[in-house]
């Protein structure tokens, strides 16, 4: 007992001089919980352990790891209090209106982390303590777009996107469901929602492809049951219809809607529809960039284009064609620099030395 008064009236006084105390008591109580909650430095709720909930977040955990490293400290962090309200809200909505306006309080280079940090939490939190409702689901849906959107690369080896972590976050809250729970909720997602890049993303994860040579369906060890085919079919509905309009380029990230058709059919339909695209000019800027590929590694990060792959969706000479043609002639900047970085991708993803 009287080492452990000695260590908090030490501890008190290293850290009187924290500028900004209650981010350092935040980030011992992650890192420390235990040793922080003996030592009375963090409050925590009397209805539950939340540094059991956050195990998740520990060294052990690669996501986190690099909390452990950094040299320099980070303020901005999500609190316990706020990590409280997201796993007892009943209104998710207002969870994310709270999560926009912190983003936006905060100073812009440190956005990008806290959007990382919020969806990691949110993850950890439905893999075991929030079920996941109608109201959720089409919450993170909603506000899938800005967050995938808005997405800066971090330039680290082994990141992950904004979309990888909300295809991760989703189909681990519906493994928690039963069958009928999870095509239920889903297919009203579907029907509801004006961006489709994440419940693409998600079916295509859990359900697979159709086509032989595409994604295998039961990976994840768990499916949709008798709901695959009619949520399958609804989905491709209403890819199709976005495609008749073009609005399939206004979509946060065409790239997993187009992906998610191809493994729905059997033929060319995909391919036609893109080659149609490229010729007539609708969605040509979003051609040029959802092809390429970003590869970081330990000698550094550069942009490649993966010719094998996208050739099952994309006439490739035409579009280098085409590329050039910009290239060369174009009096918008934008457009020729566009043209430009595809052109330098796609030669690094013909270099077999990368």
């Amino acid at each position: 007992m009287a080492k452990s008064e000695k260590l908090k009236a030490e501890l008190k006084v290293i850290l009187s001089n924290a500028k900004e105390m209650d981010a350092v008591r935040e980030s011992l109580g992650i890192l420390f919980p235990r040793l922080v909650s003996e030592l009375d430095l963090v409050v925590s709720s009397d209805q539950m352990d939340v540094g059991s909930r956050l195990r998740s977040r520990r060294l052990s955990q690669s996501d986190f790891s690099a909390s452990y490293f950094r040299l320099d400290p980070k303020p901005f962090t999500w609190s316990r209090s706020e990590i409280e309200g997201v796993i007892n809200s009943d209104d998710p909505f207002s969870v994310f209106n709270e999560f926009h306006r912190k983003i936006e309080q905060s100073p812009p280079s440190e956005r990008s982390r806290l959007a990382r940090i919020y969806l990691d939490i949110l993850r950890s939190s439905f893999e075991s303590i929030i079920t996941i409702t109608q109201l959720w689901l089409d919450a993170i849906v909603l506000n899938s777009f800005d967050l995938i959107r808005k997405d800066d690369d971090v330039g680290e080896a082994f990141s992950f996107s904004n979309a990888d972590r909300l295809r991760s976050l989703v189909v681990k809250a519906l493994e928690r469901l039963s069958e009928d729970d999870r095509g239920r909720i889903f297919l009203a997602s579907v029907l509801a929602a004006d961006d489709l890049t994440l419940l693409c993303g998600a079916f295509r994860t859990i359900a697979g492809d159709v086509r032989a040579d595409g994604v295998n369906p039961g990976r994840v060890g768990f499916g949709f049951g008798d709901w695959t085919d009619r949520l399958r079919d609804h989905l491709l509905s209403r890819v199709r219809e976005l495609a008749e309009t073009a609005q399939i380029w206004s979509q946060a990230s065409p790239r997993d809607l187009l992906w998610f058709w191809w493994g729905s059919v059997e033929g060319q339909e995909v391919y036609e529809f893109v080659s149609k695209s490229i010729d007539s000019g609708a969605g040509l800027s979003s051609i040029l960039e959802i092809t390429i590929g970003k590869i970081t590694s330990s000698s550094g990060s550069f942009e490649r284009v993966n010719h094998k792959i996208w050739s099952e969706i994309i006439d490739m000479a035409r579009l280098e064609q085409v590329a050039l043609s910009i290239f060369a002639n174009a009096t918008n900047p934008d457009d020729q620099a566009r043209a430009g970085r595809f052109l330098k991708a796609l030669e690094k993803g013909r270099d077999e030395d990368w």
